[in-house]
C-alpha cells in the first residue's frame, strides 16, 4: 500500500476531468498520495482523484464560482433549446409531437 503524506489541510483546490459539462470537478485538497492522486474534503476520504489542475485555496474557490455559473447558464440554454426544438417539432410534424409523452 502506497504511503500518504499529508497536504496543508486548507490550502489547496483541486481540478479534475468529468464527463459532463463543464467537463471539470473540484474540491479542497485533504491528502495528497505519493502516486499524485488528491482526496478532498467534498468526496471524503478514500476517494481519490487525479488532478489536472493544483491551486491555492482561494484561487481555486474562484475558480469553483465560475464553473458553477458555466454549469447554470449551460443548464438555462438547454432547456431553452429544447423548449424551442419542440415548438419547431410541434409545428412541423404536430400529428407525431402529440403523440410524445410529456
Amino acid at each position: 500500500m502506497t504511503a500518504k503524506k499529508e497536504a496543508p489541510v486548507g490550502t489547496l483546490y483541486a481540478f479534475w476531468p468529468y464527463d459532463q459539462y463543464p467537463y471539470f470537478c473540484c474540491g479542497e485538497v485533504t491528502r495528497m498520495h505519493e502516486s499524485g492522486m488528491v482526496e478532498t474534503k467534498e468526496y471524503g476520504p478514500g476517494s481519490t482523484v487525479w488532478p489536472v489542475l493544483l491551486v491555492p485555496l482561494n484561487a481555486g474557490r474562484r475558480l469553483k464560482d465560475k464553473l458553477q455559473f458555466l454549469e447554470h447558464t449551460y443548464r438555462e440554454e438547454v432547456t431553452c433549446l429544447k423548449k424551442i426544438a419542440d415548438e419547431r417539432l410541434l409545428n412541423h410534424i404536430p400529428e407525431l409531437a402529440e403523440t410524445r409523452k410529456r
